[in-house]
């Protein structure tokens, strides 16, 4: 906490973290119940999550975890104190946990380190962020005026070198003075250091910070920060020679069980996300371009674990799956576009070829590319069907971050958990003021369309906390007060003591079987007709000719055929329930095939 804050920041700052349970040890040793969790993208937002873990931590262990870029480092400590507890039986990780937490509002600003060549831009930012327009533009009539002044000292010592009349001196140089300072100090200050900033971000991995610590003598960057906090949580330790990795989660040298970690990084170059720790292409990475991203323990393990990709001369294969570093995937989840510098990965686009060559071009041949990570929020920026199956064995609880639409003060709380049928049931309309708001909410509509669809579904919104934030809470908010900071914590808090104590798994699990059972009849009864008004003819004539995927024998054909026609058989005398429409949920969603990411 500042020494010069007022008292107006130091005393709600110090109210709200009395408020703040401190936790020990023994709280996690209970915990019987198993869960799984989603956490969506925020950015500073994501200050709310640690203690929604750690309520949640006291009654249940962690399965599955998942999340975006902010969601993405909350579901990655979780996952590290799961691992210490259930590993290595040390619930002292969750202990720890709440220690990173409880430091953030302290430092949450000085994670942010622009690469040297963007401080003047940064610095212009993190004014406005502090203090908004008014901050910048005092700086920038500040400026002008001591641009006044020295034109005046100036007119002065002429005047006196020159036994001229001072006040005209004095008068006409402060007159220099101030046009000068109209000219150049709004170019020097606002115009250059953005200009520079923007013909920088090209060389730069489209983002002004590294997330590595610019000044060792200084505080830690973010993911130097990610790093040690990640190893400390995990092992206790924060030097610890064996970097955290996915293999570490999955595959416990003890009888514990596994736990799935999961995070979404949007692919820019492909258009399309993929879920971490799987990319699904081949892929490799130039050691020089990672080392300026990643720290000195975690590139020495990359290289253990990676030798040359596809004969690439300095390029080395990027290990996927276990042996992926977690503060790696971390990374690449939030990556925050002009933020965060993106991450570059080696491919070949081989589609190019292919594409080429039904074009009629002679000779292609696949192209070696450079493809870039960027924030998984873009894509996907709740993905709260990670970890889903028809019917739960255990919940998987999810913490949404969404807008407050009312005054602040005229609300007596921030978080809701849907307790009857109908709340939660639709989207809640965003008034729309300013060019600013329109263009945020076109962007909004084009990324979260399907996750505010799919969270709004009968059989999912129940298990979805949300909490309610204002214009100057989260988000790009780098610089919010410490009290502010400490409320959000207080929101996640009570997140968690509602899915501990207030969840009714049973009934969500029955909503979830209406959704599962009305939409899975449907499915099979106009599967059914389709086979039956002819497709099955189609096929048994055409199974003995097929042309692809040979593989499928003619046996395995014959087997499809059959299984085929009894499920026709089944659903023509399907007995259905009367006046479904009206007894059962209006939205259950929709079965369908789509995209695997």
């Amino acid at each position: 906490m500042t020494t010069d804050a007022s008292t107006k920041t130091t005393k709600p700052f110090a109210a709200a973290a009395a408020k703040l349970p401190k936790y020990e040890g023994e709280q996690f040793n209970g915990a019987t119940k198993e869960c799984d969790a989603i956490m969506k993208g925020g950015i500073t937002s994501g200050i709310v999550y640690p203690y929604a873990i750690l309520e949640i931590a006291t009654r249940y262990r962690f399965r599955s975890l998942g999340g975006t870029s902010a969601g993405a480092i909350a579901a990655a400590f979780a996952a590290a104190a799961e691992y210490a507890r259930s590993v290595h039986n040390d619930p002292q990780g969750f202990v720890r946990l709440q220690a990173y937490c409880n430091s953030l509002p302290k430092i949450l600003l000085s994670l942010f380190q622009p690469d040297r060549e963007f401080g003047p831009a940064i610095r212009l930012l993190k004014r406005g962020a502090i203090g908004g327009a008014v901050a910048v533009g005092g700086f920038v009539v500040a400026r002008v005026a001591l641009v006044c002044v020295a034109g005046g000292a100036l007119g002065w010592l002429f005047a006196r070198l020159q036994h001229a009349a001072p006040w005209t001196a004095i008068t006409i140089g402060a007159l220099a003075g101030a046009l000068l300072g109209l000219l150049a100090v709004p170019f020097l200050t606002l115009y250059r250091p953005v200009a520079r900033a923007r013909d920088r971000l090209l060389a730069n991995g489209f983002g002004a910070c590294s997330g590595l610590t610019v000044d060792p003598a200084g505080p830690a960057a973010l993911t130097d920060w990610l790093h040690s906090a990640l190893q400390d949580i995990a092992f206790g330790d924060r030097d610890h020679p064996e970097v955290l990795t996915f293999g570490h989660l999955e595959k416990p040298t003890n009888n514990a069980p596994p736990i799935f970690l999961r995070m979404v990084t949007t692919n820019l170059s492909m258009g399309r996300p993929h879920t971490l720790p799987q990319l699904g292409i081949q892929a490799g990475y130039r050691p020089e371009e990672w080392g300026a991203l990643f720290p000195a323990p975690v590139l020495a393990h990359l290289k253990s674990k990676s030798g040359p990709w596809n004969g690439v001369k300095g390029v080395r294969r990027i290990p996927q799956g276990n042996e992926l570093p977690v503060i790696c995937a971390v990374r690449m989840s939030l990556s925050f576009p002009l933020l965060f510098k993106a991450i570059p990965v080696v491919t070949f686009d081989h589609e190019f070829r292919s594409v080429a060559k039904a074009l009629g071009q002679q000779n292609a041949k696949s192209r070696l590319c450079t493809v870039w990570l960027s924030d998984g929020g873009l894509s996907s920026n709740f993905p709260i069907h990670l970890f889903d199956s028809p019917l739960p064995s255990r919940p998987t609880f999810a913490i949404s971050l969404d807008a407050l639409q009312t005054d602040p003060a005229a609300v007596h709380k921030r978080v809701m958990l849907p307790q009857t049928s109908q709340e939660g049931s639709g989207i809640q309309v965003t008034d729309i003021k300013s060019l600013s708001d329109f263009g945020w909410q076109v962007l909004t509509a084009a990324k979260d369309w399907q996750d505010q669809l799919s969270s709004e579904i009968t059989g999912q919104r129940e298990r979805v906390a949300r909490i309610f934030l204002d214009r100057n809470e989260g988000g790009l908010n780098l610089a919010m007060p410490e009290s502010v900071s400490t409320s959000l914590m207080l929101y996640g808090l009570e997140a968690g003591r509602l899915f501990r104590t207030q969840f009714n798994f049973d009934e969500h699990r029955w909503r979830r079987m209406l959704g599962v059972y009305r939409n899975t009849g449907d499915w099979l009864d106009r599967a059914g007709k389709t086979w039956t008004d002819g497709f099955g003819a189609w096929f048994a004539g055409y199974r003995t000719k097929v042309s692809s995927y040979k593989k499928v024998t003619v046996s395995d054909r014959a087997l499809m055929a059959k299984q085929f026609s009894a499920l026709a058989a089944a659903t023509s005398g399907r007995q259905t329930i009367k006046r479904l429409d009206d007894k059962f949920p209006a939205n259950t969603g929709q079965l369908r095939v789509t995209g695997r990411y």
